[in-house]
């Protein structure tokens, strides 16, 4: 049976599955129907749910004289709301209320008077974005089910101009009233529920065609399953390129499909070309000549950062890119040498990260990064610690971006439409890759640094910080091979 029971009476949405309702209906059948085949989040996602928990818990301090509910046991969660709204307290936190069969956690319930309440749901977004006015109109919609009248609907969410630890007029946490659009949307919700009702009492899931909504608001967990028909590559391969979807409704997925004379970019066309040939596309004079300009010894840098959204350390601000690792390889004469940092308490790094890294760089030969992102956090560094933002910026004046290489003078169709170094290196160097590393992207890599900063020191935590470690000397590795092939050409 597709619906539950809460206090004695039936239910077959939350919120979060209307929530998913919204985006797909593939998705909402099988989050209320076959919830077991939708992959569990993993450590990265996990780790952003601590952080929207971490969120939580200073919104709350925001509104004193509140009683939090809990949500175990969960089937008299809306009994014990009404027990905590008829108390004196003039907030409720995480409160539960069924109507219409559908099941709802406000964040905050702020009581006004008589049956009248303000509903405040906190998000970790650092502003308003359109899927918070659905959220917040079910909420009312199921609250004034429950016979209040809801004054206001507002959204709180974390200050982007705010810097820890605060001593200016900007506060961490800032609300902005949503009520007007969300009545707007309110008036569509006894539709939207019958027709989730409709597809949940279907005999199977609904056969749901791609389309923008499987990235929006976030990217489907049923992404895998649904666009396996989706052969490889795609037009959706093609980088950029706005008009993909369009293209779709016409027929056209495969690249080989592609009308000539669709209007593309410099670098899309050289993609489809690179297709159409079997071949890359190589410039390698061009290329030969930007190695030429690179000075010896060489080095091969790479950080790994945490972005925390509520800032930990002086001068940060939510979601700010915090270094806490590099690996830095050097080339010279043929030899390679490897030097690297791990920052391994709950203290800022940022300093002593600096200081390593500027010494074991010196004030010779060029440093080889990926992207433009070791640039920005150098630069932050030096806004951070001005005693030496001259050592730095000669630091940056020695930078060479590899990925400058392909995004200009190297296309493969075998990259996928993607140059970042996890799509380069495979083709390049196939013998080397992430597969036989405990940690293999930097989502995981930053989960589970706040992992390792928490533990005590012992067998565990050493056993992590060499998966850390061999992860992020396999970038700067996989930059001096990639850096090889390149020379060879």
């Amino acid at each position: 049976m597709w619906k539950k029971n809460i206090d004695g009476e039936e239910y077959f949405l939350t919120k979060s599955k209307y929530m998913n309702g919204i985006q797909c209906p593939r998705l909402l059948y099988k989050a209320v129907n076959m919830p077991d085949d939708i992959p569990p989040p993993d450590e990265a996602t996990q780790f952003i749910f601590k952080q929207g928990n971490e969120v939580g818990e200073i919104a709350r301090q925001k509104f004193p004289g509140g009683i939090r509910i809990q949500m175990f046991p969960w089937h008299t969660i809306t009994k014990r709301t009404k027990t905590a709204i008829n108390s004196l307290a003039e907030h409720v936190y995480e409160a539960g209320f069924l109507h219409d069969e559908v099941v709802v956690l406000v964040d905050v319930l702020r009581k006004l008077d008589g049956k009248t309440v303000d509903i405040i749901e906190v998000k970790q977004s650092t502003r308003q974005k359109d899927e918070h006015i659905p959220d917040l109109a079910i909420q009312k919609y199921v609250v004034e089910g429950n016979g209040f009248k809801v004054n206001k609907t507002f959204l709180m969410h974390l200050n982007r101009d705010y810097v820890h630890p605060g001593d200016g007029d900007a506060e961490l946490l800032v609300m902005e009233d949503c009520t007007d659009e969300v009545n707007e949307h309110l008036a569509t919700v006894p539709e939207r529920l019958a027709e989730m009702r409709e597809t949940c009492e279907l005999n199977s899931p609904p056969r749901s065609e791609i389309g923008p909504h499987c990235t929006s608001p976030r990217e489907c967990a049923l992404m895998p399953e649904c666009w396996a028909r989706v052969p490889k590559p795609s037009i959706f391969n093609i980088t950029g390129y706005r008009k993909k979807w369009e293209l779709y409704e016409q027929g056209v997925v495969l690249l080989s499909d592609v009308p000539d004379g669709t209007k593309l970019s410099v670098s899309q066309q050289a993609f489809l070309d690179s297709y159409r040939i079997g071949q890359p596309i190589i410039d390698t004079q061009a290329i030969q000549n930007e190695l030429g300009k690179m000075e010896k010894p060489i080095h091969f840098l790479d950080f790994e950062t945490i972005n925390w959204a509520v800032p930990k350390h002086e001068g940060m601000r939510s979601y700010m890119q915090v270094p806490f690792q590099w690996s830095l390889h050097t080339l010279e004469d043929g030899k390679l040498e490897h030097k690297e940092f791990l920052w391994d308490n709950q203290e800022d790094p940022r300093l002593q990260l600096t200081e390593k890294l500027l010494d074991a760089l010196g004030d010779k030969g060029s440093i080889v990064v990926y992207s433009s992102f070791e640039k920005s956090r150098l630069n932050e560094l030096a806004d951070a610690f001005p005693e030496h933002r001259d050592r730095i910026n000669a630091v940056i004046d020695r930078l060479w971006d590899q990925l400058e290489i392909f995004r200009n003078f190297y296309t493969d169709a075998a990259f996928g439409g993607s140059n970042s170094i996890k799509n380069v290196l495979p083709v390049l160097v196939p013998e080397l890759s992430y597969k036989d590393l405990e940690i293999q992207q930097g989502g995981l890599a930053m989960a589970t640094f706040a992992k390792f900063i928490e533990m005590k020191t012992g067998s565990e935590k050493e056993k992590i910080r060499d998966a850390l470690l061999k992860y992020c000397e396999r970038d700067t590795l996989a930059m001096v091979e990639i850096h090889r092939r390149l020379a060879e050409l």
